[in-house]
This record gives structure tokens, sequence and C-alpha cells, in this order.
């Protein structure tokens, strides 16, 4: 059973891990994620034409995908290296890491079908497929975001629970908008849980702190 998520095989809560090195590679893992999301927005734009209305919504899904890199490197994604250092067990805490952000890579995807949605088809006919696709693509990154909040700090910011349950709780409630208004209140949500992180760490700093590993990774 040692292939299955969340069992580790004998001896890797011991291996060594280069805290820097890893870091550098996760996020190495999101700016390609993020940088793919770009291009295929800025893809899907030439190829349909420079109209007014589709240059907002070019706007709106780069602002998507800004706000979620901001929200990764903002303190997390920053302090990766000194959280995977601070860890008791650098190699058990590597591999929880590798879902979270596989999670987001995953939420990342998602919200670029839904930016192609939202340049291709700004002020089409509503539909609740599209209205999933966009607002859940942030709601997917932000439960991996959250993980990645528990494993470097040992609590989740509750910006993210909220805005990732209203994310899904919008999605059949705007679901009699078009794509681009849409995408003005994933946006809109996402600005909010920003500015919340930017707030509170103003206020409450974090030093990195790893939930202590179980006891089956004891030892």
């Amino acid at each position: 059973m040692s292939g299955c998520p969340g069992s580790v095989r004998p001896g890797i809560a011991t291996q060594a891990v280069n805290a820097e090195h890893l870091a550098e590679r996760y996020q190495q893992f999101m700016i390609v994620a993020f940088g793919e999301a770009i291009l295929a927005s800025g893809g899907q734009f030439a190829a349909f034409g420079f109209k007014p209305n589709r240059v907002i919504a070019l706007v709106l899904a780069f602002a998507i995908t800004a706000l979620l890199w901001r929200i990764y490197f903002y303190r997390a994604g920053l302090l990766l290296p000194a959280v995977i250092a601070a860890s008791a067990r650098p190699a058990v805490f590597a591999r929880s890491a590798s879902y979270a952000h596989l999670l987001m890579a995953g939420g990342i995807v998602l919200s670029s079908v839904g930016d192609e949605i939202i340049i291709n088809h700004p002020f089409a006919k509503p539909n609740l497929v599209w209205s999933a696709v966009i607002l859940c693509g942030p709601a997917i990154y932000l439960a991996g975001r959250a993980r990645l909040d528990y494993l470097s700090f040992s609590r989740v910011a509750l910006s993210r629970v909220i805005g990732l349950l209203v994310l899904v709780a919008l999605a059949p409630v705007v679901a009699f908008l078009p794509p681009i208004l849409i995408a003005v209140v994933a946006v809109v949500i996402l600005l909010i849980i920003a500015t919340s992180d930017t707030v509170s760490w103003q206020f409450r700093p974090s030093k990195p702190t790893p939930p202590p590993p179980r006891e089956r990774y004891r030892g």
C-alpha cells in the first residue's frame, strides 16, 4: 500500500531534503502553470480579434490569473524554504505539499478553461456548466492553497475557506449571467481574499509552524 496517497514508504520520514531546492521546484512548477494559463488566454484573444468586449474579457481573465498568483506567492509561497526547514519530517512535508501543489495546478488548469470561455464567449447565452468552470477552477485552487496554509502554519486562513464556499455556492446562482459578468464575480472574490491576506498579515504575522508529523511517521 506504499503507493497510496497518505502512506509513506519505510525510511521516507528520515530522508534528507534540501529546503531551498525543493521550494524552488515547487515555485517553478507553479510559475509554469500560471505561464501556460496566460499563454492560453493570449492565444485565444489573438485568434478571435481585438474587439472591445474581448479586450475587457482578456483583462478579466488576466486579473483572475494574477490574483491566483498573488494568493500563492504571498507569504506561504515565499516562506516555503523556511517552512520545509522547520518541519520535523521534511520528507513527509514534501509529500503532503506535493499534493497541495497538484491540487492548485488542477485549479489553474480549470481556471484556464474558464478564461477561454470568458474570452471566446463574453456575452454568450449563460449556462450552468460555464458558470461552474469559471468559478470552480479558483475554488479548487483555494482548496490546495488552504492545504498549503495548514502545512505551513498549522492553521488555515478563514478567507480561503469562505472564498472557496462562496465560489462553489455562487456557481448555480450566477448561471443566468453571461461569462464576462461571472468573471467579474470571480475577480471580486479573489481580490477580497488577496486583500484579506495582506491586512491579516500586517496585524498578525505568522512564523512557519508546520504541524507535527502523525505518530506513524515518528521514530
